[in-house]
């Protein structure tokens, strides 16, 4: 399967958890793999190469976005970017592992 159906299958596992911060992560990551989708002339499938550059995509954002708080002492909202950070991270190290039983082993 894709990146895009581990990570959708990670998200069932991780509602059923009720495991919020982690459902909203992969919620996010989902939503920037279909934007990536159809962001061109016609929309297409990625490649797995192309799955995971979108993801470091949004390590890089959520990392600016974390500096940009840290600079406004705003270390509350800081510290919820540097966490989906740490599990889009686990989603790029492990790509072949569910998310949900490596970040309960964190």
């Amino acid at each position: 399967g894709t990146v895009e159906d581990r990570l959708h299958d990670d998200m069932v596992a991780a509602m059923k958890a009720r495991n919020t911060v982690l459902t909203t992560t992969l919620r996010m990551g989902i939503g920037a793999l279909k934007n990536e989708k159809v962001a061109g002339k016609e929309a297409r499938e990625l490649t797995q190469d192309e799955e995971i550059a979108v993801l470091q995509r949004e390590v890089r954002s959520r990392k600016d976005s974390a500096q940009a708080y840290t600079d406004g002492m705003r270390p509350e909202l800081a510290a919820k970017e540097l966490a989906e950070v740490d599990i889009l991270l686990l989603l790029l190290l492990l790509p072949l592992q569910h998310t949900l039983q490596s970040f309960n082993e964190l």
